[in-house]
């Protein structure tokens, strides 16, 4: 508003700062461009850098509406923090504030108005200023002779105000799943940096036989070596919160030899912890606030009080049965376990089957 002026005589707006000036379909804004004052008055796409579009006009001229009618902002960050990332967050995520509370006096067109030009998807906004100019100027036509739909304006402005808040949800919890995706997707390469050390540092040490390890994708990686055709490979995936006495898990994976190692002939090998040929990952949290956690590494024996053995002595159980398995670990049941922070060692002696 302080970049506004309004002409004594003509009662005409004129912008003060050219500064904050651009042309309609440039490709680009900076920071450094944009400058520090118009974050409150930026449209969501404004903070992705976007090209400049008239619906981005549209929306700062909604904020400023809101603004002109109330002396206070439709959208602020909750922790009062005037970084770009908190406004980018606010204007994303937040619905605006009801202009209804703080001017019921004003008509239905004028809230409708509101909350179409601050709408967070810039095509549910007016198409162009033709149209919001029409709409003010409707407020100003005569009433007589009109039939009477107010009712039925006043509940079409409270399903818009309603949809707008449940949309603005949706984006929030689409916003922190692509967030919590992001995060654990970058945890899942603390195990493979891990297995990565492991290869470098024997492919450096040794001239008989080399290992090679490829990364399939962000969830899944495999190590290869000489010996028949044999791999090591690493599968991860997200699940949701899984809450255990042990902490709130969010990645489970396993490591495992393929195919899996045949049993030693001599049966004190076969029941040796060191010949096993697969063990469970997790990635957990303390507290389900927390955004980072840590890995811990588990295998899984037969209980010999349910009378089953066989080799191996130690393995990874399956996907489908891990998160049974680790909400009931410690616990009296078919399996016992034994659980490590994240570390080479269990990693080099599966790497042992490869050569």
């Amino acid at each position: 508003p302080e970049n506004i002026l309004v002409d004594a005589k003509t009662g005409k707006l004129k912008i003060a700062d050219f500064g904050l000036a651009k042309l309609v379909d440039e490709a680009t804004r900076s920071e450094t461009f944009k400058g520090w004052g118009t974050r409150p008055y930026q449209a969501p796409e404004a903070f992705e850098q976007g090209p400049n579009t008239v619906a981005m006009d549209i929306y700062a001229g909604g904020v400023l509406l809101f603004e002109l009618a109330t002396l206070t902002l439709p959208i602020q960050p909750k922790t009062g923090d005037d970084g770009p990332l908190a406004w980018r967050n606010a204007h994303l995520l937040m619905p605006p504030a009801d202009l209804r509370g703080a001017r019921p006096d004003l008509p239905n067109s004028m809230i409708q108005l509101s909350a179409l030009m601050l709408q967070k998807d810039p095509k549910r906004r007016p198409e162009n200023w033709n149209v919001v100019i029409d709409r003010l100027r409707s407020d100003d036509e005569p009433t007589e002779g009109k039939v009477d739909v107010s009712g039925l304006v006043e509940k079409a402005t409270q399903t818009l105000l309603e949809q707008t808040a449940q949309e603005t949800k949706r984006r929030e919890e689409t916003e922190r799943i692509i967030e919590r995706n992001a995060l654990l997707i970058q945890a899942v390469q603390e195990p493979v940096n891990i297995l990565q050390e492991l290869v470098d540092a024997f492919n450096g040490e040794s001239d008989v036989g080399k290992l090679v390890l490829s990364d399939k994708d962000g969830l899944f990686c495999e190590v290869t070596g000489p010996a028949g055709g044999k791999s090591l490979r690493i599968q991860t995936k997200i699940i949701p919160d899984l809450q255990t006495q042990n902490g709130i898990y969010r990645v489970v994976g396993m490591a495992r030899i393929n195919p899996t190692p045949t049993a030693p002939k001599d049966p004190q090998l076969a029941y040796n912890q060191d010949s096993f040929g697969s063990f469970n990952l997790g990635y957990k949290v303390s507290r389900s606030e927390d955004r980072f956690g840590s890995w811990n590494m588990l295998r899984f024996e037969h209980n010999p009080i349910m009378g089953r053995s066989g080799y191996p002595h130690w393995f990874a159980v399956d996907f489908d049965n891990l998160p049974h398995q680790l909400q009931v670990l410690n616990a009296l049941g078919m399996y016992q376990n034994q659980q490590r922070q994240l570390d080479h060692e269990w990693f080099r002696l599966l790497l042992a089957h490869l050569l």
